[in-house]
């Protein structure tokens, strides 16, 4: 490799790294907000603080649902997420 490739790739790398999601700490007594989602194949839920408007993760979860877990009704997907999340 060249000098001019190696540092294209670590501007792209830097570039990156820049743009990653921010994740937070809680701290005590902030109000918290849980978002959940529930599709046919997969369930996700999110722990996000809000801080000088704007909303920062702190914790995140997906499953992918697979054989009996896709045939759920969409509540007991919501109660599954929720169970999941905690």
């Amino acid at each position: 490799m060249c000098d001019k490739e190696v540092d294209d790739i670590c501007q792209a790398l830097k570039a990156f790294l820049a743009h990653l999601p921010k994740i937070a700490n809680p701290i005590p007594r902030e109000t918290l907000l849980l978002y959940l989602a529930a599709l046919e194949q997969v369930v996700s839920a999110v722990l996000v603080v809000e801080r000088a408007k704007e909303q920062i993760t702190i914790y995140n979860v997906s499953n992918a649902l697979a054989g009996d877990e896709a045939n759920y009704r969409l509540i007991k997907k919501f109660a599954y997420t929720l169970v999941m999340a905690s």
